[in-house]
Parts: structure tokens; C-alpha cells; sequence
């Protein structure tokens, strides 16, 4: 169904047990850095980047090399990696809030490398204004756009209702939890019926069990609003959880080492998905991988453990 992206290696059948020192010896025989797109089935891709890179001018440092990937329509896709290896960075580029040195985006087939009405982000913080309630900021980008005020509160409305949020319409920001002020932020994003939801750890500063629960709204609202999502996390179950492909990213400089594609039936909010061999299976597969780069990440700092 999906269209991903392919390391030389192909894409990987996980098993029970994975050595993180067989990763590494067979990714230096093949020459991992060398990435490129792979059909799987004639899906209409919503993103595509191609051999994007960046280096910061005063340092001449390589932040991404040759990044390649894309999502389809309705796809999720989420990028993982050590801390420092670009991830925000790649999110940020994508959504047109920083530049990239080299490379190609386009969204809908049409290149896209500053903002655009057509992709929204969604940062870790809530990012929401003091001032305004919870329906005075989901309309915010609505009232940008030049929507009327009758269309553009009924459109919040809507999403207010998804996030089961109406009871709180006019509460201010103070007055909400950390779990609602992230639903209020993820409603705004979405409000403005984006085709690429762009989402950077949003639930990384919520509690266990507010940031499970988002998790399964995420999955019924993404299902209902059909939108693209390319999606940073540190949490391995989280990407499990919510993707169809989990791309792994190294670093020095930053680039795709690893595409995973996740074959868990959907939706998984209607089973215990975590509870399935495979999930565990995945996730053993995707520690070793990150394991490799966190290795590679400390062989030349000072005082590193041999």
C-alpha cells in the first residue's frame, strides 16, 4: 500500500533476535548511506524529499546528508534517532521554517520550501496564545486565512468535538492540562484542513498514561481527516504504535539509515496491539538499529567507553 524509502539492505524482516554488532558489520558492507526511494505499490505520494542536505555556512558542518522519503496520502511516517542527529531540523526544513543547502520538496506534487497553507506543524510545546481561549486560539489560523467567522467557529467546533473538548471551549490555557493544551494545539493544526500534518515529539512532555491516550486520538483523528504525517519521537513504542514506516536516522551528519515498515493490522486502537509478538519483534529490531547509531554517536568523543 505504502510508498517508502529503501536502504541498500532492502527492507528488513524482523526476527525474535537481532545483534547490534551483526547491524553494524552488514551495514558497512553495503554502504548504508547510499538511500533511495522504493515503489511498494502505486500510492500517490503527499511528500517527497529528495537528496536534501544542510550545512551550517560559518562552521561548514553537515547537519543532513542526501535525505530521501516520502509519505503517501493518509500515510504516517515517523523519523527516530539519537539526540543532535537532525530530526527536528529535517521537520522544521519540511515545514518551511528553516532552509535546506541542497534538495528537492514537494507536497501534493508541487514543490513547496517556505509555508504553506497545505502543511502545519505541531511543536513539543503547546505553543498556545495566554490570552485567547481554546476556541479563540484553534481559530487563529482560520481568522489568517480571511475565514468567516461563522465558518471558521463551526470548524472549530468540529474539532473541539473530536478532541472532546466542547465542554471547555472558553477555557484559557492556564485553566486546561497539559493532555488539553496539546489537543487544543493538534485541533489547530488540523483546523485548517492541512494535507501534511507535520508533528515534532508532541506528546514527549505529557505523562504516561495522557500521552497513551493521545496517542489512540491521534490514530481516530488522523483516520477521520485523511492527512499525511510525517512524525519525530524518541519513543520506539510510539512509533510502533502510530506508523506504517519508521525511518531510522544516524548521525554526523544526519541521514536515513534504516526504513521499517510496520505490518500491524489496523486500527490499533481496537486491539492490544503491544501485546502481539510482532510489536515486541519490531521493537528489537529497532533498538539494535538504534543502538548502532548511539554506539557510532560516542566512539570519538573524549573519555568514550570502549
Amino acid at each position: 500500500m505504502w510508498r517508502i524509502i529503501s536502504d541498500e539492505l532492502g527492507n528488513t524482516e524482523c526476527s525474535g533476535h537481532v545483534n547490534p554488532s551483526e547491524v553494524h558489520a552488514e551495514r558497512r558492507s553495503h554502504g548504508v548511506d547510499s538511500i533511495h526511494p522504493e515503489d511498494r505499490a502505486p500510492t500517490h505520494p503527499m511528500l517527497e524529499v529528495t537528496s536534501l542536505g544542510k550545512r551550517f555556512p560559518r562552521l561548514d558542518v553537515p547537519v543532513l546528508r542526501d535525505i530521501n522519503l516520502s509519505v503517501p496520502s493518509g500515510g504516517f511516517v515517523t523519523v527516530i534517532g539519537p539526540s543532535g542527529c537532525g530530526k527536528t531540523t529535517l521537520l522544521r526544513i519540511v515545514g518551511g521554517l528553516e532552509g535546506a543547502t541542497k534538495g528537492k520538496i514537494t507536497v501534493d506534487g508541487e514543490p513547496s520550501l517556505g509555508p504553506a497553507r497545505n502543511k502545519t506543524m505541531v511543536f513539543q510545546h503547546f505553543n498556545l496564545f495566554p490570552w485567547r481561549t481554546a476556541l479563540s486560539n484553534i481559530v487563529y489560523g482560520l481568522e489568517l486565512q480571511g475565514v468567516s467567522e461563522d465558518e471558521r467557529t463551526d470548524r472549530a467546533r468540529h474539532y473541539l468535538d473530536l478532541m472532546g473538548l466542547n465542554r471547555f471551549a472558553d477555557h484559557y490555557p492556564s485553566e486546561l492540562s497539559g493532555g488539553m493544551q496539546q489537543r487544543v494545539g493538534i485541533a489547530r493544526a488540523l483546523v485548517v484542513e492541512p494535507q501534511l500534518l507535520l508533528m515534532d515529539e508532541p506528546f514527549g512532555a505529557l505523562d504516561a498514561l495522557t500521552r497513551e491516550r493521545l496517542q489512540t486520538e491521534l490514530q481516530r483523528i488522523c483516520a477521520h481527516a485523511e492527512v499525511a504525517v510525517l512524525f519525530v519521537t524518541h519513543s520506539i513504542d510510539e512509533a510502533i504504535y502510530l506508523s506504517d514506516d519508521v525511518l531510522v536516522m544516524g548521525t554526523r551528519p544526519g541521514r536515513i539509515v534504516k526504513s521499517i515498515s510496520i505490518e500491524l493490522p489496523r486500527p490499533r486502537w481496537t486491539y492490544d496491539v503491544r501485546a502481539d509478538p510482532r510489536f515486541a519483534e519490531i521493537r528489537t529490531q529497532l533498538w539494535a538499529e538504534l543502538e548502532v547509531e548511539l554506539r557510532e554517536g560516542t566512539e570519538d568523543l573524549p573519555g568514550a567507553i570502549e
